[in-house]
């Protein structure tokens, strides 16, 4: 993969997108979703690390392999933005959103 189609490639606005969302929620101060949050959180932010990594290792990545990372991230993303929509008492999207991201642990295997 090009570093230039790396660096276009719709994972990153996803992760991003997430990083706002979690934000939102916690705002809301809900202790409880806290530790699912930062599940989500955990697994955002390592798959941005592969964005250091194609500073000189674009070529070991392909689409295909980050579209599968990106899936995953954005059935989490879905959740957390339905969480958003339906308030505090539907904590049961938060934890959706931690298994979800949780998932992508094996496109991101490879």
């Amino acid at each position: 993969m090009l570093r230039s189609e790396f660096d276009e490639h719709p994972l990153w606005a996803t992760t991003t997108a997430i990083g706002e969302a979690v934000a939102s929620i916690r705002s809301e101060n809900e202790a409880g979703e806290v530790p699912k949050l930062e599940t989500v959180l955990f697994y955002a932010n390592h798959a941005e690390t592969f964005r250091e990594l194609a500073t000189i290792n674009s070529a070991l990545f392909s689409k295909g392999m980050l579209a599968a990372v990106n899936l995953q991230f954005e059935a989490a993303l879905a959740s957390l933005q339905q969480r958003l929509a339906h308030g505090v008492s539907q904590t049961a999207y938060v934890d959706s959103a931690a298994a979800q991201a949780e998932e992508s642990l094996v496109p991101m295997a490879p």
